[in-house]
């Protein structure tokens, strides 16, 4: 691209297309990179999870919050739904914890098209005085998944569309093995209901002190 742009110097159309293209590829090559280093911390036990005090609205405050940019470009409104939880105030791996919000959301917004919705919430469905129960929820209508996908979706490297991948950038395919892995670490469970040119759901139940 780079050699590209030095041939078309005078055509400022051709330019405009090589620096995008440089520009998508630099962010695809930036987050593989991250998501590579991330999954080889985790698999060596590396990643050490904190226990500091946070603020669940302030978390989910914060995680839309970087999206902003990208779903004002595409078109796309995320909103914050059924924030419902008595304790609001927890114990937990902040950085962690947003992170998992961070690729659980660029995956909803990177397959719902121009016009259409991503809607986050969660509520506080038990507790035993010391740890509640935070049940999570992202939807997106996006286009969906097969029941063949959601066995592997979060496989390293999975993509449901293989051909469309190869042709279009739509991300790693590691962002959902990371948020999974995160998960289990911190002995949550995740689960996607969907079905294809349906609304996908993602479901997280993590126990905070």
């Amino acid at each position: 691209m780079l050699s590209l742009l030095d041939m078309y110097s005078g055509d400022a159309e051709k330019q405009q297309e090589c620096m995008n293209n440089i520009r998508q590829s630099s962010e695809y090559l930036f987050e593989l990179v991250n998501n590579v280093l991330d999954m080889s911390m985790l698999e060596s036990g590396e990643i050490e999870l904190e226990h500091k005090p946070f603020n669940l609205q302030q978390l989910s405050e914060k995680v839309i919050a970087l999206f902003e940019a990208q779903t004002k470009k595409k078109g796309v409104i995320i909103s914050a739904d059924c924030l419902e939880a008595e304790h609001q105030d927890l114990i937990g791996s902040f950085v962690h914890l947003g992170q998992i919000g961070n690729n659980i959301l660029d995956n909803a917004v990177k397959f719902t098209n121009r016009g259409g919705t991503v809607s986050i919430g969660y509520r506080e469905i038990s507790c035993d005085g010391n740890t509640a129960v935070i049940e999570f929820r992202c939807r997106d209508t996006g286009i969906g998944m097969s029941k063949e996908f959601l066995e592997k979706a979060f496989d390293a490297f999975a993509q449901e569309d293989e051909k469309s991948a190869r042709t279009s950038y739509q991300g790693t395919g590691l962002g959902l093995t990371l948020a999974k892995e995160l998960i289990e670490k911190m002995n949550g469970t995740i689960r996607i209901e969907s079905e294809k040119a349906a609304e996908p759901v993602f479901t997280l139940h993590l126990a905070l002190k």
